[in-house]
């Protein structure tokens, strides 16, 4: 009598694990939404539900290759889709992630005023394991970095109730310095995404100077003018 209470007691627990373990990660046990986001990752399946991103077909305005390509955020709020999938590794420095071997995009944001900006790759159509980075005026300069969204505020991607595999960054962005964002992944991952941009710093209208550039051009002004004064006084 007491085995078969313990046999029924046991299997009335594994049922109950087994259902909020699938309660957690979108239906399926973790073993199973483990394979399906690996899956997913190397393009042997599209996820359920979601239409894979094709760039040239879409003609997308996605990520450039490297900072001096990089495609510039001319608007606040932003928003792009694109893939990393087959792009090349030009960003090489990790600004407070774990190291990785996987492919980037660059974008860049030029602040014509000052305030805060917040990058995130939360969004239903981002399926791979992301990473955001951000430098300020060239790679030698990390402003931060994020790899998955822990604190339950991204309901996509999900490995677990809380743990999203896309990431967010939130950052001052100083007028007059050019801010470039990396997206990238955990790994060597890859795959498609959405950039979504918001903050209340405003960019530098297409075509307008920016004040770096204004400092560089009239310290080159005083150098050329001081030069000259003095190369005059020398033959007075």
């Amino acid at each position: 009598m007491f085995k078969s209470l313990l046999i029924v007691v046991l299997s009335l627990t594994f049922l109950v694990v087994n259902a909020q373990q699938k309660m957690h990660y979108n239906g399926m046990s973790k073993e199973e939404y483990k394979q399906l986001k690996l899956d997913v990752m190397n393009g042997i399946i599209e996820e359920p539900g979601m239409e894979k991103y094709n760039p040239s077909e879409n003609g997308s305005r996605q990520g450039g290759d490297d900072f001096g390509s990089a495609t510039p955020i001319d608007e606040v709020p932003y928003s792009d889709i694109g893939s990393t999938t087959g792009q090349s590794i030009d960003v090489t420095a990790y600004c407070g992630t774990s190291s990785g071997t996987a492919p980037d995009l660059v974008y860049s944001f030029t602040p014509a005023t000052s305030g805060t900006i917040n990058v995130t790759t939360c969004s239903e159509i981002s399926f791979y394991d992301t990473k955001l980075l951000v430098f300020e005026n060239s790679e030698s300069t990390c402003v931060t970095g994020n790899d998955d969204i822990t604190d339950g505020s991204c309901p996509y991607n999900l490995l677990g109730s809380d743990w999203s595999l896309l990431s967010e960054v939130e950052f001052q962005a100083n007028a007059g310095n050019t801010y470039y964002i990396v997206v990238t992944g955990f790994g060597s991952s890859s795959g498609q995404y959405e950039l979504l941009v918001t903050g209340d710093a405003t960019p530098t209208p297409p075509g307008q100077v920016p004040l770096s550039d204004y400092a560089i051009y009239i310290g080159i002004f005083l150098i050329l003018a001081f030069t000259a004064i003095r190369f005059r006084r020398a033959f007075v």
